[in-house]
């Protein structure tokens, strides 16, 4: 990912974030990405990969995720 994607990506969370809940300023980001190309769609065939804010220790990573985990962060009962 080059530099400035990023930097958009992490604006764009930034601003997210801000209008969910009332300002609050992000300070650790964690994001897991799943893809496939257009040959591969019902092939199974899936690309990961994973990014996370520049500098963030490799443990904050895994916090992140870990909490997303156990806490139910996605409610099942959402639609």
């Amino acid at each position: 990912m080059s530099e400035q994607t990023k930097a958009d990506l992490e604006a764009a969370i930034s601003v997210h974030i801000a209008d969910m809940t009332e300002g609050n300023l992000l300070t650790d980001w964690s994001l897991v990405i799943a893809s496939t190309s257009v040959d591969d769609i019902g092939s199974g065939a899936t690309d990961y990969m994973f990014e996370a804010n520049t500098g963030q220790p490799p443990h904050v990573s895994y916090g992140l995720l870990t909490y997303a985990i156990q806490a139910s962060v996605w409610n099942e009962d959402d639609d």
